[in-house]
């Protein structure tokens, strides 16, 4: 996808309704452009983020970290106060540690995993997690595709690691890390250190299964997680359900995934707060939710099911939940069915397969599914909730175009359409493939 930080990239010999274009052989996004700092300017995504966490202005107090085994916290003060320091006596104790190493981390989700990525990150290091369930074997492929110079585990992992391969392992159990966590007691949201990183710095190198064959190693630069964080940013607005609360949302997934790697970032970003647990159990999440008053959570279908039909599920008051984040799979209608009347205080946002945003009265982003010259790109569509969580109000500036609601299509005109139906899986698609 082509940079459109600049609306002069946007000449003629762009195509109008598919982006492409055929001199560069790029297709360019449709959407406005984003407000991205220039590309010339040095910058990590560490500092880019809490550039942003300063404008959403948490009191320092605030809580961004929960740990649910332990009931530990750790304030936004503390954080970066933590990164600030272990950021510090990487570049004393590890002076061989400079920018483009890569750093490869093996360990379960824990309090000190994200000051660890925020730190590395500041220092232009390229972060590799792993999944620290994996054999050996595994392990070892994947250290050799990424080929670190440090590598960061727990009393529990390190066994794993082939240690003829890394010059230097810290364990982020042991007194030395958290010695290393507690070095200085400054809260500078923005330190120099010295060290000039360029968004288009490669940031991480994430493994994933691919289709067929071994791991393969996937490579995203500081540019790439700026770009969503902006475009974040840019769309973030009040949720009218929850007018004077902190957003709590609790990890469902691994940080070592893309998913868990972003929702990290954009979590900080937002001044969210964050429960975290080491390994998933399905009554913990549910003691969690009560507990902390969880507010947002991103689920697979097997989970949803379990929340509908789950006898476990009705002894635990889970009345804070507003947002559920479900994708990876299709979720039938029958299973929405159920989790919607068993806890009606939240609604879906289906990801993956560019479902509508579900809230109370939003505008749906514009996004391409497949080509087709029919018709133009919807310029504004509308959907508004009704009292009765069956019923969608839909409201779009021109005609011939349909609604999909659970897999099936419901044609409607210009102007004021309505659909009884469930409305968190309402999906618009016109005759271009734009959603």
């Amino acid at each position: 996808m082509a940079d459109q930080t600049n609306p002069s990239h946007r000449d003629r010999r762009i195509h109008p309704k598919s982006g492409y274009c055929p001199q560069t052989k790029t297709f360019h996004t449709l959407r406005p452009p984003l407000p991205l700092p220039p590309l010339s300017q040095p910058l990590s995504i560490t500092h880019f983020a809490l550039s942003l966490l300063q404008s959403s202005a948490p009191a320092p107090t605030t809580t961004l970290l929960i740990d649910s085994e332990s009931g530990r916290h750790v304030s936004y003060e503390n954080f970066i106060c933590q990164v600030h320091s272990l950021t510090l006596s990487l570049q004393s104790l590890a002076p061989a540690l400079s920018k483009g190493h890569v750093a490869f981390i093996l360990s379960p989700t824990s309090l000190h995993v994200p000051v660890l990525y925020f730190s590395l990150l500041a220092l232009g290091v390229v972060v590799s997690p792993a999944n620290p369930i994996g054999s050996e074997s595994e392990i070892a492929h994947q250290v050799r595709l990424s080929r670190p110079a440090i590598a960061f585990a727990t009393s529990a992992t390190a066994h794993k690691l082939p240690r003829d391969e890394l010059r230097t392992i810290i364990l982020l159990d042991s007194p030395e890390f958290l010695s290393m966590l507690n070095r200085v007691g400054s809260s500078d949201t923005r330190p120099d250190f010295g060290i000039e990183v360029s968004q288009t710095d490669s940031m991480s190198i994430l493994f994933s299964s691919g289709t067929t064959g071994r791991v393969k190693g996937v490579l995203l630069t500081h540019r790439n997680f700026i770009a969503q964080l902006a475009g974040h940013a840019q769309r973030r607005e009040p949720d009218p359900t929850l007018p004077d609360e902190q957003t709590v949302s609790f990890f469902t997934v691994p940080m070592f995934h893309v998913y868990g790697f972003f929702m990290l970032v954009l979590a900080v970003t937002m001044a969210e707060t964050l429960v975290l647990r080491e390994r998933f159990d399905f009554e913990a999440m549910l003691r969690a939710v009560e507990r902390y008053k969880v507010s947002y959570m991103p689920v697979s279908p097997p989970l949803i099911v379990s929340l509908g039909k789950s006898e476990l599920a009705q002894k635990y008051d889970l009345s804070s939940l507003r947002r559920i984040c479900c994708g990876g799979a299709p979720l039938g209608k029958e299973v929405a069915g159920e989790i919607q009347l068993r806890i009606q205080s939240f609604c879906f946002v289906y990801v993956g397969r560019r479902w509508c945003k579900s809230c109370l009265h939003s505008p749906i982003l514009c996004g391409r599914l497949h080509p087709s010259p029919k018709a133009p790109p919807m310029q504004h569509c509308i959907c508004t909730f009704t009292s009765s969580p069956y019923n969608i109000y839909i409201i779009c500036t021109f005609a011939h175009s349909f609604i999909m609601v659970l897999g099936k299509f419901y044609p409607f005109s210009a102007g004021y359409s309505y659909i009884s139906y469930f409305p968190q899986f309402c999906i618009y698609r016109d005759h271009t493939g734009f959603t």
